[in-house]
């Protein structure tokens, strides 16, 4: 009998144990939910806000290190990009200078070309000026000699004084 009785004792167990709530609420229920919302307002304020404040301010001077970062990139893309302006307006300038003293030459020796042209022409008009006076000069004598012999000639072949 014992071994029915222990069964029948154990199925009523069961059946008081299913209609039974998960959890009793009483005052118990209550005291412990104000003692771990005590415990909870505690630990807020002894640790979380304070940890939250610890990150924030690291999370602030990260973002702080990292803008002044970006700031400081930005400073030398910018000084960059300045010095490459200067070097091309520079480079330029040289350009214009090489240009200008490349022309600036050529216009001298044109000119000095153009001076000794006109001083050649010069000489060697008056060259064939003299050449001609002096051609003529000795055609002139030439002629004189010519008349002088003809007459020479003549007068030895008529053999008289003509």
């Amino acid at each position: 009998m014992h071994l029915t009785e222990a069964l029948a004792g154990q199925a009523q167990i069961e059946l008081t144990m299913s209609k039974a709530a998960l959890v009793d609420l009483d005052w118990s229920t209550a005291f412990m939910m104000a003692v771990f919302l005590l415990f909870w307002l505690i630990l807020n304020k002894i640790f979380v806000q304070p940890m939250l404040t610890v990150l924030d301010k690291r999370h602030d001077l990260t973002d702080g290190a990292r803008e002044s970062a970006d700031k400081a990139v930005k400073s030398a893309e910018s000084k960059i990009s300045e010095y490459e302006s200067q070097v091309g307006q520079a480079r330029r300038k040289g350009v214009a200078e090489q240009k200008k003293l490349r022309d600036e030459g050529l216009a001298r020796e044109r000119k000095e070309l153009t001076e000794v042209r006109a001083a050649a022409e010069q000489k060697l008009a008056a060259g064939v000026v003299e050449l001609q006076e002096s051609a003529a000069a000795i055609e002139k004598d030439l002629e004189a000699q010519a008349q002088v012999l003809g007459q020479k000639i003549l007068s030895r072949v008529v053999g008289g004084a003509v």
